[in-house]
């Protein structure tokens, strides 16, 4: 069978002009890369361990929060998108959000009972600087309160500058488009550095670039709605420069810092695999989508270039070794059927938002994650899991889904991975972008009927948390009874 895929795609992509295989112009090289990729075939998973799992000693438990989602009265350029009529579901908006800016301290309560030890939230770029070069006296005292407030009960913060939104000027100025923003970003990096550098541990530059660049500039679902996928490429390559300005910022104003990225890694599986063109888009997807911002974070190399649109393809040496670990997200895995469309895994659990439940994908994340681990400059750099979560409106299949995707990540470690945190997405079910309030992510409900004044309520899964990060593993009953 492998062989009869190679020989196929040899004859899709070597002999069919771009045009008629709607593969674009790539190289002999890249063809040849596509055509190990389908030869190689599924990638095998192997079973997790049956019974009690542990992990390392000193790993970090927790779950991660963004404060366009969750702390209301914001004014950035979501905040004015969202208003619009039918951009955002059922007309929701983020103003409330789910009121953390004044109940953080209660919230963290409710993590530090769940025997969590670390939490990851972003600070809001947006509330810091609401103009450009002016910072908010309001917005830095409330910052030094949230982190006094992890401190003291044990949570060690991981912190995010950029998670999606962005200050009014810098949408004004042309956004992530501007090479302005990159310097702009390493001010603020900076900035936030000298701040609040001796409260914080971890620092994620940007969180999920992928998925930020693609819905904001190709399908235009998030500001600034635009509809184009060279622009979409050359906001990857920009962001990639924003990050390598932060990280450059960060370890010249915090000297102990270590700065990451959280990556969105989804995986691309073809939905055929006998089918050239299946197996030819699942590998460019997952080349352009998973790889190449890794790729210019660690070498230094931005090659982001799909076939039809004109990329982006240069180097950026400040680029190079900028990354002290690497967070991966991960939530499921998508079929390529033809050239452009996606589909979940017909027959497979699904979320309520219609994504497959893939336990396994989270070994394969990791393990992919892993291959850009080891860095130029001789570095061997660790992982986290920064998200991992499931919409569960009934809240019945959160605490399988949490289970499950811990013995795959103690197979990882097993198998050499470093990885040295699980965060959780997310605490509170929260404002979740263009579909509103709907989807329920949260391992504390939110309950937003008039006059429930949005009051946390303990999903089932929270039980089952707290009981794996006071035993820092998987307890051999809730491996029975919740995994594999």
């Amino acid at each position: 069978m492998r062989r009869l895929v190679l020989a196929l795609l040899t004859l899709a992509v070597g002999c069919a002009s771009p045009a008629a295989t709607g593969l674009g112009p790539y190289s002999s090289a890249e063809m040849s890369e596509a055509k190990q990729f389908g030869a190689a075939g599924p990638e095998a998973v192997p079973a997790p361990a049956q019974g009690e799992i542990k992990f390392p000693a000193g790993f970090l438990w927790g779950a991660a929060m963004a404060a366009h989602q969750v702390e209301g009265r914001l004014d950035n350029d979501w905040s004015d998108w969202e208003k619009a009529p039918g951009n955002v579901k059922n007309g929701d908006t983020s103003e409330v959000g789910v009121d953390h800016y004044r109940r953080f301290d209660q919230d963290f309560a409710l993590a530090a009972a769940m025997g969590h030890n670390s939490h990851r939230l972003s600070i809001e770029w947006s509330r810091l600087e609401p103009a450009k070069g002016q910072f908010a006296a309001e917005a830095i005292a409330h910052y030094h309160a949230v982190f006094r407030s992890l401190r003291a009960k044990g949570l060690m913060p991981m912190v995010t500058l950029h998670h999606f939104t962005n200050p009014k000027w810098i949408a004004a100025q042309g956004g992530w488009l501007a090479e302005a923003t990159v310097a702009d970003f390493g001010r603020f990096a900076a900035f936030a550095g000298r701040e609040f550098g001796g409260e914080v541990d971890l620092w994620i530059t940007i969180n999920e670039p992928n998925v930020y660049a693609f819905h904001a500039y190709e399908s235009g679902v998030w500001p600034p709605a635009h509809k184009s996928r060279e622009e979409a490429l050359r906001v990857m390559a920009n962001l990639s420069k924003g990050h390598a300005a932060a990280f450059k910022a960060l370890h010249e104003t915090d000297r102990v810092a270590q700065v990451g990225i959280a990556h969105h890694v989804a995986l691309f599986d073809p939905n055929a695999w006998w089918s050239p063109l299946d197996v030819a888009t699942a590998y460019f997807n997952d080349r352009v989508f998973n790889r190449a911002f890794l790729k210019a974070v660690t070498t230094g190399e931005l090659d982001f270039t799909v076939p039809g649109a004109k990329g982006v393809k240069e180097s950026h040496p400040a680029a190079r070794n900028s990354l002290d670990f690497l967070g991966v997200n991960y939530y499921t895995r998508w079929r390529c059927k033809g050239a452009s469309e996606r589909i979940a895994t017909p027959g497979a659990p699904k979320n309520a938002l219609g994504w497959e439940i893939y336990p396994e994908g989270l070994y394969r994340a990791l393990k992919l994650a892993n291959r850009f681990a080891a860095l130029p400059d001789g570095r061997r750099i660790p992982l986290y899991i920064t998200e991992n979560g499931i919409d569960d409106r009934d809240g019945s299949a959160r605490s399988d889904f949490l289970v499950r995707h811990l013995q795959y990540a103690g197979q990882a470690i097993q198998d050499g991975v470093d990885l040295r945190g699980y965060l959780h997405w997310t605490l509170l079910d929260n404002f979740e972008w263009a579909e509103g309030y709907a989807p329920r992510f949260g391992l504390y409900s939110v309950d937003r009927t008039p006059g429930a004044d949005l009051a946390r309520r303990p999903t089932a899964a929270v039980a089952v948390f707290k009981r794996i990060a006071t035993a820092n593993g998987v307890p051999g009953d809730l491996a029975k009874s919740h995994g594999r």
